[in-house]
């Protein structure tokens, strides 16, 4: 695939500790507070990084896909509680 932004995912030690204790407690079907928080902070690192693109001198065809990427944030941003 060809021009599509790529977004940097980082996790610090002590949260894959925190969710990986947390998968222990799950009940199916639901989702611990481990993982809220931590799709919260994928989804906000996601919204940044497509912030700081948007202010680069990029290709036209660049623009155009991140703009299209806004929708599919969008619906990241209303699963983040």
């Amino acid at each position: 695939m060809r021009n599509i932004p790529v977004f940097y995912l980082t996790l610090e030690s002590k949260d894959l500790m925190e969710l990986a204790d947390d998968l222990f407690e799950h009940q199916e079907g639901s989702t611990t507070k481990a993982e809220e928080k931590l799709f919260a902070h994928l989804v906000q690192s996601i919204k940044e990084q497509k912030e700081m693109l948007q202010k680069l001198p990029l290709p036209a065809v660049m623009k155009k896909k991140l703009q299209e990427f806004e929708s599919s944030l969008s619906v990241l941003d209303g699963f983040v509680q």
